[in-house]
């Protein structure tokens, strides 16, 4: 595997990581209540943007074990 795979690899299992992070702060709903509205929509379409990056970034990995046709 070529070492920019190899740090593409490292990047999806960070950004999993923080995906879970972010995830696991906005299901607690008194944070909502800390926040306030704006900066919990915001939190929201982030974690939106982070899960569809991290869609990419496993296609990407999977072409790389998988020959494109």
């Amino acid at each position: 595997m070529e070492e920019y795979q190899e740090r593409v690899l490292v990047e999806q299992k960070e950004l999993g990581e923080k995906i879970i992070k972010l995830t696991t702060f906005l299901i607690n709903a008194e944070k909502m209540k800390v926040l306030g509205e704006q900066e919990w929509k915001q939190l929201n379409l982030q974690l939106e943007a982070m899960l569809e990056y991290h869609l990419i970034l496993i296609i990407r990995i999977r072409n790389y074990r998988e020959p494109l046709q």
